[in-house]
């Protein structure tokens, strides 16, 4: 792995972000979804019956148009995209079905000796800039994709999805992460079926007070080299493979 050039990236990101708009804890979280996707399945914490997988659901919850909750996140996306080319993203409007198909993929690896070795990979960044968005307002489709949504997020070796037009379709080594917002206000969007699971596993942002506008933003010189050090350590930090140990 490259020698990294940040002492640390997530003081550093907030440090790049100080500028906008948007209040710091929406940055850190956003920058802490930004890590977690970045990492994909390739890094875990041994808890003894199971591994724990560093992948996260965020949602940044505050009034429309007052806190510039897309604006953050969209710095956030725009620097994991630019620096981990190979991560799997999907946003906006999606079925289960859809984001199943999205996650069913397979990476054929030659090794050393010619012969073909199957990697099966599933992770993916969903992101939606509004709740109401993803779940939209079909009460049996919102079901069936918290439902999906909250069992996948164990990030299992594996898990077998029925679709009415392919048959069964088996999803292996699965790490999904989720960065999305909403007006309180949509909340509503999520169905009965989000209380006693996928509300658990969400992690709730919320802020009223944005900082002191900036009519015009201009990065310097200086926030421009900064972006460069971020992407180019944030693409080291998704090569890194292994336990985390305490």
């Amino acid at each position: 792995m490259s020698e990294r050039k940040l002492d640390d990236w997530l003081s550093a990101y907030l440090v790049y972000t100080e500028k906008q708009e948007s209040p710091e804890k929406l940055h850190f979280w956003v920058g802490l979804s930004v890590l977690s996707a970045a990492l994909k399945r390739q890094v875990w914490m041994d808890r003894g019956y199971y591994r724990l997988y560093p992948n996260i659901y965020v949602l940044l919850v505050a009034e429309s148009a007052r806190i510039r909750k897309s604006a953050a996140m969209d710095i956030g996306i725009k620097l994991v995209q630019e620096a981990v080319p190979d991560l799997a993203y999907i946003s906006g409007s999606m079925t289960p079905e859809g984001l199943i198909k999205h996650m069913n993929r397979v990476t054929k690896v030659s090794d050393t000796n010619g012969h073909i070795k199957v990697t099966y990979d599933s992770h993916v960044l969903i992101h939606a800039d509004e709740l109401a968005e993803l779940f939209g307002y079909d009460r049996q489709r919102a079901s069936r994709l918290t439902i999906l949504l909250t069992k996948i997020y164990g990030a299992q070796n594996e898990h077998t999805h029925t679709l009415a037009t392919e048959g069964q379709i088996v999803l292996r080594n699965l790490y999904p992460t989720l960065l999305a917002a909403t007006d309180p206000r949509n909340l509503k969007v999520l169905p009965e079926e989000a209380i006693g699971g996928l509300i658990g596993r969400l992690v709730f942002v919320t802020a009223s007070e944005k900082r002191k506008p900036v009519a015009w933003p201009s990065p310097s010189d200086d926030d421009l080299a900064l972006y460069e050090s971020l992407k180019y350590d944030l693409h080291s930090i998704s090569q890194i493979r292994g336990e985390m140990i305490v």
